[in-house]
């Protein structure tokens, strides 16, 4: 019997994880309460024959990648031995699973269908079907939920396609790092640990109605011989096993798993017969599963056409051997023909007896009724596609490898990297950009090389002349291998490149892809990061990691070296940055928001607008990052996601109001205060009692707007305006400095004109809710004032360099970002008579300099959303606290007069009276802004959710009023939300 103290630390473990599991409402659907299993058991046993029990008996070998004859001989052994279930390798998701429905027609009694799935079917069907992390990898994982989210969604996939028993989880404890076999298909070294992920794996298959299989009884971790082609020996005293090797196989024991199979090993201290395999070993099988751990269920052996077990039995003796110690399922016997016979002669002989038979074969038909093949076993050949392209896998695979990344050391603090400007990264192993730098990109990352691992003083020393006192560089281990005698792949060069940066001041940080033992070829490096594997979804991971879009949260799962052991690792928070992944990862459902490239489509169909950018994110992830469509209906440019729109009125939000939030947070702003004590001119207008709070929210009586630059044209009756000419010139002077569009430029002064209007508009006695531009003209003056900078200067130092922010801001022309990346606004056929391309397009705006707090801001939709997502965090980004909490509590609540408007922010409207301005399932606290160019920018704290839309809808004509007409951007936000409803 198990150990008293064992047992306690089991049935707690297990309790544990039951309570776990049941809080989430997880149902263990293994165990089955239907009354009549025992009557179909009796029913179908009674109906064999006795080659059919023995048939029972038997797993054969299949493959979906073969040709007619290999088909054929398995349909034959089915026919003819009447085999007991298949177990299936190489091929296709499709071809499988129409071949097993072929296979189960063939059999009188249905066929059990087992794969090694362990990191889900793509371990055998590599080209086309969803794959995990390996378990070394979920090792390093310590929310062991996700765990079970995995083994879930591996269960459904597996039932998807007809299997129904996973050879799954190893809970062979990893201790020896020349493992040939085992080594990165174990959970690590320590007992708890292996134990508790293997039940979380374990309960994930079950709930899918999958069996799992624990393996390799007794314990393959601390070999390195690989017993497909020897037999390994394990020479451990049973107290050693006991408190070892057991101990997984215990826990899973009593957390009723429903099968265990048997290693091919050679144990002296549990049967001292030379050259005896476990396998057939009847101390081991029956003494100690079935006698001592009074285990009930399915026993497999490993592959009987494995070495470890025909190097000293033959084919025939080693299945006949197999039974007698105790096995169930003879699982892969290398000649079916001999073993069936050497079986059946045995029963006739009495060397076995019927009634071992009845008790193996009943225990098999008892294993086939829990997996409801008692109901049926043809699988729907079209639905399986579709089921395993879902990016539910996907999601579930990329988030168990954010949580493996493990900082293993950080001796200078280099990661995660805050300014982006310093990461070098070189990739080494690569010959091109991979996953890793591409994300590394997409966090405005620029300075990439890449690296063979044999290179010379040349290359060493181009690299180095490329680095500047404090770069960042980022090194990156690509394509390694798993042996320790061949240095895991790692070259003197290597290590020559990574001393000779930590010698000559640039320290580099260092990401292995690759096996966690090759850290103790590391351990001089000062931060160092394990990545387990080079899947890209892992690249894309770490890549997040360094630069702070995510936590480092892994621990190591083995000990490397003296200074890199179990459980190491640095817990390190995020820089609450937007980071990146699948729609499920965040509960949103990828086949509804599916529907937005057909709403986009409709709205370039009907030339509502010609392109646009979407990003959607939720809980700080981005979620949808697209673009759609052109720069225009001549399809010239693509839109791509670094290019750049006119925000229109997002200005309002996003440079006026921030502004002023960030002014109010210093104390310096109060926004119950009338405007005229900022602006001393208005002390004396009829604008001195105007609050800021009233003109923020457009209760201030303010004219809606004013067309300034009639004042500066000839409009002539049927024909195009002219220019006067004592306001325009075609080249920059002192007089003329003002670039209102290309080779454009207005009298310099006419900006104190503009102020002199404004001063002397008419204000409403009786102020009620009227939208205007006004206001935020006189905004972008207070910031100047008070602030001491223009507001294009302040919104830059003060909040876009702050958030690390680069395609966001104002004039882009003059700040260097190329025209060709800039969405035209319109044909001005009106007033500038060109194409406005780079120049704000509202033309008060451009008179103004193209720099005011109600318009003139340009960018692309992610700097939008990143500026969004500070204001959902109540202020903070990047580290940066840019306003307080109760700032942005205050200005993104309802003004008290208003139904619709916040402080500067637009929100839901709550009249029904009125029209709606956003999706109707948006919450009643959402906020944002729309603009005229055809940009809508929400935040929902309510969902934690941020939806941005840019798109040139003005384009060639801001007349064409159909994209506001139809209602494209609530349509597409909400699908958004219904995307969260129609989550599964």
């Amino acid at each position: 019997m198990m150990q008293s103290r064992d047992m306690r630390i089991v049935r707690s473990l297990s309790l544990a994880i039951c309570f776990v599991l049941s809080v989430s409402g997880v149902l263990y659907a293994q165990k089955n309460d239907r009354l009549n299993e025992p009557e179909w058991v009796d029913s179908v046993y009674n109906s064999l024959s006795l080659d059919q029990k023995i048939g029972q008996l038997f797993m054969i070998r299949a493959h979906s990648d073969k040709g007619a004859s290999h088909i054929q001989d398995v349909s034959r052994q089915i026919r003819q031995y009447h085999v007991g279930g298949l177990c299936f390798f190489q091929g296709t998701p499709e071809k499988q699973a129409a071949l097993t429905n072929q296979y189960q027609r063939q059999s009188d009694v249905p066929l059990m269908v087992a794969m090694d799935a362990e990191w889900g079917l793509s371990m055998r069907l590599k080209e086309s079907a969803p794959g995990f992390p390996r378990q070394l990898t979920l090792g390093a994982v310590q929310d062991n939920q996700w765990i079970y989210e995995m083994g879930r969604e591996i269960g459904r996939e597996l039932r998807a396609i007809g299997a129904h028993i996973n050879f799954a989880p190893v809970v062979d404890i990893n201790n020896n790092p020349d493992n040939p076999v085992i080594n990165d298909r174990s959970f690590g070294e320590n007992r708890y640990q292996v134990a508790a992920k293997a039940i979380y794996y374990h309960r994930g298959l079950a709930s899918a109605r999958v069996m799992a299989c624990a393996k390799h009884f007794p314990g393959h971790g601390d070999t390195d011989t690989d017993s497909h082609y020897d037999l390994p020996v394990i020479s451990h005293p049973t107290s050693r096993l006991d408190s070892l090797e057991f101990f997984p196989f215990k826990a899973l024991i009593e957390d009723d798993v429903p099968s265990i199979m048997i290693a091919h090993l050679h144990v002296p201290s549990l049967d001292s017969r030379p050259n005896r395999p476990t396998t057939l070993s009847k101390k081991v099988v029956t003494g100690i599963l079935r006698e001592q751990w009074n285990y009930n269920g399915l026993i497999f052996t490993d592959a009987l056409e494995m070495q470890g077990v025909l190097k000293f039995f033959k084919p025939g003796e080693v299945e006949l051997e197999a039974f007698k110690a105790g096995n169930d399922v003879l699982l892969l016997p290398q000649d079916i023909d001999a073993a069936f016979s050497r079986v059946k002669k045995a029963l006739a002989s009495g060397e076995i007896s019927e009634r071992q038979l009845e008790d193996r074969v009943k225990r098999i038909l008892r294993a086939k009724f829990r997996l409801y093949l008692d109901k049926g076993t043809q699988v729907d050949l079209d639905s399986i596609r579709p089921f395993l392209d879902r990016n539910e896998p996907k999601a579930i695979a990329s988030s168990l490898y954010e949580h493996a990344i493990t900082l293993v050391k950080k001796e200078n603090d280099l990661l995660p990297v805050r300014d982006k400007d310093r990461l070098v990264s070189i990739a080494v192993g690569e010959n091109g950009k991979n996953a890793f730098q591409y994300m590394l990109e997409r966090y405005g990352v620029s300075r990439f090389s890449q690296l063979g691992y044999e290179f010379g003083p040349s290359e060493l020393d181009r690299l180095m002349k490329q680095l500047q006192p404090g770069d960042i560089p980022v090194i990156s281990l690509h394509n390694m291998n798993r042996s320790r005698k061949r240095n895991y792949g790692l070259t003197q060069s290597v290590i020559e490149l990574i001393a000779t940066l930590r010698d000559q001041g640039n320290p580099p940080a260092v990401l292995v892809f690759g096996s966690p033992y090759s850290l103790a070829k590391l351990s001089f490096v000062t931060d160092l990061v394990a990545c387990y594997e080079d899947d890209e979804k892992m690249q894309e991971a770490a890549a997040q990691a360094v630069c702070g879009g995510i936590p480092f949260q892994g621990r190591l799962p083995v000990t490397a070296s003296d200074k890199i052991r179990f459980n190491q690792g640095y817990l390190i928070q995020d820089l609450g940055i937007l980071h990146f992944g699948y729609p499920e990862q965040e509960g949103l459902n990828s086949d509804t928001l599916a529907l937005i490239y057909e709403l986009a489509d409709e709205m370039i169909r009907r030339r509502a607008a010609p392109g646009g950018q979407m990003v959607v994110a939720r809980n700080g992830r981005v979620v949808v990052d697209e673009t759609f469509g052109f720069f225009t209906y001549r399809k010239q440019h693509r839109v791509q996601k670094d290019d750049i729109y006119d925000l229109a009125s997002l200005t309002k939000i996003l440079s006026g109001t921030a502004s002023i939030m960030r002014l109010h947070s210093a104390d310096r702003v109060d926004i119950s205060s009338p405007l005229s004590r900022y602006i001393d001119e208005l002390r004396n207008s009829n604008k001195r009692s105007i609050k800021l709070r009233d003109l923020m929210a457009h209760r201030a009586g303010l004219v809606g707007w004013i067309p300034f630059y009639t004042h500066t044209i000839e409009a002539k009756r049927r024909r195009r305006p002219e220019l006067k000419e004592e306001y325009y010139h075609d080249f920059p002077s002192q007089d003329y400095a003002i670039p209102v569009a290309e080779n454009l430029y207005l009298r310099s002064d006419y900006r104190d004109s503009i102020w002199e209007e404004i001063l002397l508009s008419e204000v409403d006695s009786n102020p009620d809710y009227s939208y205007s531009d006004l206001g935020f003209y006189m905004i972008s003056e207070l910031v100047r004032r008070v602030g001491g900078r223009e507001i294009d200067t302040f919104f830059t130092e003060e909040i876009a360099s702050p958030l690390g922010l680069g395609n966001i801001g104002y004039n882009p022309l003059e700040n260097g970002i190329d025209k060709s990346r800039i969405a035209p606004s319109e044909e001005d056929r009106y007033y500038r008579l060109q194409t406005l391309q780079g120049y704000v397009h509202d033309m008060g705006a451009a008179m103004w300099g193209g720099v005011s707090g109600h318009a003139g801001l340009f960018s692309n939709a992610m700097d939008v959303t990143a500026l969004m997502q500070c204001f959902l965090n109540k202020g903070i980004y990047n580290e940066k606290q840019l306003f307080d909490a109760d700032i942005v509590d205050r200005f993104t609540r309802r003004h008290p007069a208003s139904s619709r408007r916040g402080i500067g922010f637009d929100m839901k409207e709550l009249d029904g009276e009125k029209t709606l301005n956003m999706a109707e399932e948006a919450s009643p606290s959402t906020f944002g802004h729309l603009g005229f160019t055809g940009t809508a920018a929400w935040a929902d704290p309510e969902a934690d959710l941020v939806f941005v839309f840019l798109a040139n809808r003005t384009y060639p004509s801001m007349k064409n009023n159909l994209f506001s007409k139809d209602n494209f951007r609530p349509r597409f936000q909400s699908i958004v939300y219904r995307s969260i409803k129609d989550k599964r």
